[in-house]
């Protein structure tokens, strides 16, 4: 059937699987050509990319059985179809998911390292604040001690540059 052949609409829809109405529908949105005979009676163009597309649509046409058994074999075929795919998008999420989680468990450990390390980092450094704080303190009293020998230094060289008689007399 690689050339078009013209069939009487009940011989189209006998090749086809699709009923009479469903074949005048088609006409009628132009998605068959129907040529009109000498004798009065529809006759519809029918090429091979016109049943392979209504192969395509999902009916396959027998004529030894009734529509509503193609129509189930066809529907039971999408079903496993369906079935098949959902079946690898499940174990494509599946597998997606079990990856997330194995992320987000290292992520969960690197972020309770970083943690434990900022606790240390802060102990540490409160540690270290006590160490100079104590040793600043330390720190100002020697300098204080300093002044006050620095001082008392002071006088004694101030007493010893007077004169002799000045610390005899007063």
């Amino acid at each position: 059937m690689t050339d078009p052949t013209l069939f009487l609409l009940a011989e189209a829809a006998e090749r086809t699987g699709l009923s009479v109405d469903a074949l005048r529908k088609r006409i009628k949105r132009g998605a068959l050509e129907m040529v009109k005979g000498n004798d009065g009676l529809v006759r519809v163009r029918l090429t091979a990319a016109d049943m392979d597309a209504v192969r395509l649509a999902g009916v396959q046409p027998t004529p030894s059985q009734p529509e509503s058994s193609t129509a189930i074999k066809v529907l039971e075929e999408a079903v496993g179809l369906l079935r098949d795919q959902l079946g690898r998008e499940r174990a494509a999420l599946e597998s997606e998911t079990a990856s997330l989680r194995a992320w987000a468990e290292g992520a969960e450990e690197r972020l309770q390292a970083a943690s434990r390390r900022l606790e240390e980092e802060r102990s540490r450094a409160a540690a270290e604040a006590v160490e100079l704080r104590t040793a600043g303190e330390e720190a100002r009293l020697q300098a204080a001690r300093a002044e006050e020998k620095a001082e008392g230094l002071r006088l004694a060289l101030e007493e010893a540059r007077r004169p002799f008689w000045r610390r005899w007399i007063g």
